[in-house]
């Protein structure tokens, strides 16, 4: 009796480890770090080529949850690690629906250009592999920032294999984050609606962002046309723009 009931309490022990292990295994599998994508909204979609199969996972091995039509459009969410599956949700939505390779996809992205001689690494750490040197000047389009902000992904349609190239954002020249004015804004000295008003304007003013407060609730803005400070604008009073998480923090005195 004493046998049958060990080797019963076996056969459990086993079952679970075997559930347990089989569950972390699919965890692993799902996990992966997007590459948050730096756009302005209007350019964070795109169109497929051909009949696109979009996968539960960045992996053409993994399940098939949808098929794409020619032409179908998009919403851009993010790429995987390697650059090679772009994570994306259905046109004027938000939420995830699946992955497709970034090669069947036809983007619209920022282009940018090195500022100095600029080292391009492997992966966003000056630690990883040097992959190449970019001369000053140089073009090339961005397809994201690292999760700290502090390194930049950039394309490299020359290689297949290694699809992006990161560099340090101090490095690379980004365009103006031109925003516009939702409705009738007033514009203040400082980041607090009590300080004084420096300017009031009109719906669709456009403007330069040029830094934000520690708490990402205010952006310092400047004239389109002379580059000159306006003021400090809330933030939900501005619509459209880069990133806006990739501006400098202003310390305010």
């Amino acid at each position: 009796m004493n046998k049958k009931v060990n080797l019963l309490q076996i056969l459990i022990a086993g079952l679970f480890v075997f559930t347990l292990s089989l569950a972390f295994s699919q965890a692993a599998k799902a996990s992966h770090t997007p590459i948050t994508i730096v756009a302005i909204p209007s350019e964070s979609n795109a169109d497929v080529y051909s009949i696109t199969r979009v996968f539960s996972e960045p992996d053409d091995s993994s399940r098939v949850v949808d098929v794409l039509s020619p032409g179908a459009h998009l919403n851009i969410l993010g790429y995987n690690a390697s650059g090679s599956f772009i994570e994306i949700a259905k046109e004027g939505q938000s939420l995830a629906s699946g992955w497709v390779s970034a090669s069947g996809v036809s983007r619209k992205l920022i282009d940018s250009s090195a500022s100095y001689l600029t080292k391009a690494y492997l992966q966003p750490s000056s630690s990883s592999s040097v992959t190449g040197i970019i001369t000053p000047g140089t073009e090339f389009q961005v397809l994201g920032h690292s999760v700290d902000g502090a390194w930049m992904a950039i394309s490299n349609p020359s290689s297949l294999r290694v699809p992006l190239y990161w560099v340090a954002i101090s490095d690379i020249k980004l365009p103006d984050v031109i925003a516009q004015t939702a409705s009738l804004t007033k514009f203040y000295l400082k980041p607090d609606t009590n300080s004084s008003i420096t300017d009031v304007r009109p719906p669709t003013f456009q403007v330069i962002s040029i830094g934000r407060n520690s708490t990402n609730d205010w952006y310092a803005v400047a004239d389109i046309r002379s580059d000159k400070f306006i003021g400090w604008v809330q933030s939900n009073d501005l619509i459209g723009g880069m990133n806006k998480e990739l501006l400098p923090v202003i310390p305010v005195r």
